[in-house]
């Protein structure tokens, strides 16, 4: 543990039984004064040396000889050190004489409204730095004492919705449920995705090695620990609405994110607790099995619901469960709503079940909404097929500014509207092409038909409608439908269907832009 000489602000390396200390509470900035940079010449004119000031008069004048800083008193550069450091910072902050909480973007009003918004009042890391220590003083931005937790206790349990007993007894946060601690996290944010995960550790009395560039996979691992060390089934008991995830049904148990615990609080039930185990087949888990109805589920039974070890309200809560497609595991069904259990039944005994760890909805990131589809049609001689017209999935011309008498090779639609649309090609023999486009599961569809489906479009689009949604529904795509390079033989000729899309813009970023080629070439 690197420690600085609140004197002469110079390191010193302590491998155990550190002097007494005070640590620093804050939220980085721009310009903060890294372990390599501290004692250079060029690192007194940053922004953050400030703080490292700051923080070592205040704990001389309190009579510390030694004080911690994160930006400084550890060399991110080495993993091995930054690892450490990480897996030691509950107990460091636990461990502290005094922490100084330094609010940069607040004036010293007291119970002011700056105060309650805060930045660091929403960041990750800052929620261990607050539950850990016994004795935090809070400081703003020109280090004037602004009170300490217990003097300010009341207001800082409106702003965290953490108890009086939880921000006065730090130990007490041991043997609160994973679920209530999800809680307090769910509204905070970090930097790096790893981070939502390794800022908790602590909180969780968690060590597991760092992986920078894993993703969201570290706190799915952060949940996994939870639940294999200390069998609290509420890490379970989230919920979720991001269909972008999974759709209707969810298969891995975990939450994407502490956000899916923001809505309950929740209290862990004691009772005769079983192993919980993962393997190469899911979580062993016992759980007490029930139907929809109530009545004890049989073992093997398709769809029910687990009781978990936690209550809200009083109530037990349970979790949908269906069989997966192994037909040997569980997994999670109705990721979007907990099931509150009747009291009035007797709760059945626990039967040991799998918990799949496959994701078989699997989708790697948010899927962009439409805004627009530029169609395009490249008749290169008269004798080829041009747009005739574009019709709306009820039947409706549409009209678009681009198409003047000269112009008419372009069309566009606006899918976000529309489900699909028709568009007729005519050629100057009279024949017909049905080209339809539509938009399904923010996916972008086509189907070429020879002939003109005007004529009564919606009895003969609904067989077609039919088998894309059965396809989709049972397969998750087809070729058929999903061919961003389609080929139709018309006539003597070949018609070429191509989908392009279109880079993102940068503002709104979940917005996608299709661009449509029709071109023809000779047999």
């Amino acid at each position: 543990m690197w420690l600085l000489n609140t004197t002469t602000l110079e390191l010193h390396e302590f491998p155990s039984n550190p002097p007494p200390y005070a640590i620093l509470s804050h939220t980085w900035g721009k310009e903060e004064v890294l372990y390599q940079e501290l004692g250079t010449p060029g690192c007194k004119r940053k922004e953050g040396y400030r703080k490292i000031e700051g923080c070592c008069a205040q704990a001389k004048a309190d009579g510390l000889e030694y004080a911690w800083v994160d930006t400084c008193c550890i060399d991110k550069r080495s993993s091995s050190e930054l690892s450490e450091a990480i897996n030691s910072m509950f107990r460091w902050y636990s461990e502290a004489h005094v922490c100084y909480v330094h609010l940069s973007d607040v004036d010293n009003v007291h119970l002011s409204r700056s105060f309650r918004d805060s930045r660091w009042w929403t960041r990750g890391w800052t929620l261990q730095e607050l539950l850990a220590p016994m004795h935090v003083v809070f400081y703003d931005r020109s280090w004037r004492e602004m009170g300490t937790k217990m003097s300010m206790l009341d207001q800082i349990v409106v702003i965290t919705g953490i108890s009086r007993r939880q921000l006065s007894l730090p130990a007490s946060v041991m043997y609160v449920c994973a679920a209530e601690k999800m809680l307090w996290a769910s509204r905070r944010e970090t930097a790096r995705t790893e981070d939502v995960a390794y800022c908790l550790m602590g909180i969780f009395d968690i060590n597991m090695p760092l992986l920078y560039g894993e993703g969201p996979r570290a706190f799915q691992r952060l949940q996994s620990e939870i639940l294999t060390k200390t069998g609290d089934q509420s890490i379970l008991a989230w919920t979720s609405k991001d269909t972008a995830r999974a759709g209707p049904d969810l298969s891995i148990p975990f939450a994407s994110s502490p956000a899916s615990f923001s809505n309950t609080s929740f209290e862990r039930v004691a009772w005769d607790a079983t192993p919980v185990s993962i393997d190469n087949i899911g979580i062993s888990i016992s759980l007490p099995l029930i139907t929809t109805t109530g009545i004890p589920a049989p073992p093997g039974y398709p769809s029910m619901i687990g009781i978990l070890n936690c209550c809200s309200d009083g109530r037990r809560i349970g979790i949908h469960l269906r069989l997966a497609p192994d037909a040997t595991t569980y997994m999670r069904q109705w990721p979007s709503r907990l099931s509150p259990v009747l009291t009035k039944r007797p709760i059945p005994p626990p039967q040991r079940i799998y918990l799949s760890m496959l994701d078989y909805f699997a989708v790697s990131q948010k899927p962009p909404n439409f805004k627009e589809i530029s169609i395009h049609c490249a008749a290169e001689s008269k004798q080829c097929y041009q747009i005739l017209h574009v019709y709306s999935y009820s039947e409706q011309p549409i009209s678009s500014c681009d198409q003047f008498p000269k112009q008419r090779s372009l069309w566009r639609v606006n899918l976000a509207i529309e489900d699909w649309c028709l568009v007729v090609l005519q050629n100057n023999r009279n024949s017909y092409f049905s080209l339809i486009l539509g938009n399904y599961g923010h996916r972008l569809w086509s189907h070429g038909v020879k002939g003109d489906l005007t004529q009564d479009a919606s009895r003969k689009l609904w067989p077609i409608w039919k088998d894309i949604k059965g396809c989709i529904s049972t397969e998750g795509y087809t070729p058929e439908y999903f061919n961003d390079r389609a080929k139709y033989n018309v006539d003597d000729s070949t018609l070429t269907v191509k989908i392009h899309q279109l880079p993102r813009l940068r503002e709104p970023s979940d917005i996608t832009y299709f661009k449509v080629e029709i071109t023809q070439a000779k047999g």
